[in-house]
This record gives C-alpha cells, sequence and structure tokens, in this order.
C-alpha cells in the first residue's frame, strides 16, 4: 500500500480519507472471507445431512450497513424454535459427535427402513405416528442382552409397502405375514462425527487479512 501526501493536501485530511478506505477494505474482506466459510459450510453439511439442513446456515456481518474497522461476521446454523431443537442442534451434534439421550428413563426410538417407508413430510417419525398412520399395532420385544425392538405383524403389499398382517378365521396369521422390526428401542445414542466445520472456518478465516488487502479501494 503506498500514501502520496502532497503540499496542497492537509495530513489530517489525508488521514481522515485513509481511514475510510481502511473501514470499506475491512468490511469487504470480512464479507467476502465471511461469504466463503458459509459457501464451505453448506456444501459440508449437503454432502453429509442433505440439503435441507444446508440451507438452513446463515451469514451476518456487523454493523449492519455500514463500513467499519470493526466489522465482523456471524456464521451459524438456523437455531429451533425451542431449546434442544432445530438445525444448530442437528448440525451441533455431528460436528461434536455428541451423545444424544432420552429424557427420563425412557427410550429412544430409531427407525428402521420399514419404518421410514411411511411419508410424513416434515413430521418427526415416531412409533405412536407410525402406528397411526398405517393403522397397525406395535409390539415390545426384549432382546437377550436387554434390549428392545418395536416389531409388527405385517405383509408385503403390491406397491411394496407394509400392510397389516392377515388372521385367519382360527386367529392365526395367514400365509406371507411376517414380524418386522421397525423401530429400535435404546436408551442413548451417539452421533458419528460427519462434519468438521470450525477447521475449515479457520483455514479459511486465515486468509482474511489478504481479502483485507485485495478489497482495498484503488
Amino acid at each position: 500500500m503506498k500514501i502520496e501526501v502532497t503540499t496542497d493536501t492537509p495530513l489530517s485530511e489525508e488521514m481522515a480519507h485513509q481511514v475510510v478506505l481502511a473501514e470499506l477494505a475491512v468490511t469487504r474482506g470480512i464479507r467476502a472471507t465471511s461469504s466463503k466459510i458459509k459457501t464451505a459450510w453448506r456444501d459440508d453439511v449437503r454432502r453429509a445431512l442433505g440439503q435441507r439442513l444446508s440451507n438452513a446456515i446463515r451469514a451476518n456481518v456487523y454493523p449492519e450497513g455500514e463500513p467499519s474497522l470493526g466489522a465482523a461476521a456471524l456464521i451459524y446454523a438456523r437455531p429451533g424454535r425451542s431449546p434442544g431443537a432445530g438445525a444448530a442442534t442437528i448440525v451441533a451434534g455431528h460436528e461434536t459427535g455428541s451423545v444424544i439421550r432420552s429424557g427420563g428413563r425412557g427410550w429412544l426410538a430409531i427407525p428402521t427402513e420399514e419404518a421410514r417407508a411411511v411419508r410424513l413430510g416434515r413430521q418427526k417419525l415416531t412409533p405412536a405416528l407410525w402406528q397411526q398412520r398405517t393403522g397397525i399395532q406395535l409390539q415390545v420385544v426384549v432382546r437377550p442382552n436387554g434390549g428392545r425392538l418395536l416389531v409388527a405383524d405385517v405383509r408385503m403389499g403390491k406397491t411394496g409397502r407394509l400392510n397389516r398382517g392377515r388372521l385367519t378365521k382360527k386367529g392365526a396369521y395367514s400365509k406371507g405375514t411376517f414380524t418386522s422390526v421397525i423401530f429400535f428401542l435404546v436408551p442413548q445414542a451417539k452421533l458419528r462425527k460427519r462434519l468438521d466445520l470450525m477447521n475449515k472456518a479457520d483455514r479459511l478465516a486465515q486468509r482474511l487479512p489478504e481479502a483485507i488487502v485485495r478489497h482495498w479501494p484503488r
């Protein structure tokens, strides 16, 4: 960077002008760097968790609407409406590989592929909702190791979807009916670490000085 001062330009005026240029450069550099971090995060989240969660990654630059030497950016995943819910919780869980526990002494219901065949839109898949949508009663099976399963007596429909098992007049299930595991019941589950967002953000943030110089007004 080169500053030229002539006898016709008061030093105080020139320094004030350079401060304005610095404010612009810092703010533009912050904005460009935060945009790169947001894009990198969205790409990682999309590959690991899907497009919908990827769209929840946001970036804000402060102060809003004006350049500043103290400009800063916040890159984040949008939180849910209630504590412990929303994209922020899901993304953070897969960033740290956290452990999820059920409330109280209950169990976590982990759906199998058979359970996910029920179309629920954006609703959370639960045993109660699965029973309501299918009309099929779930039963608890206790395994020898103490684990638990939620199973259902079903038959395969023509479209490949599970239907309620058929009973004969004698009360036995007809041919083609089988018992399928619909949910695994576990006291806790550990999310596999599938994201490395903070390290990626740190690497991109190290290039901030270059971005500021590159955005210095000519």
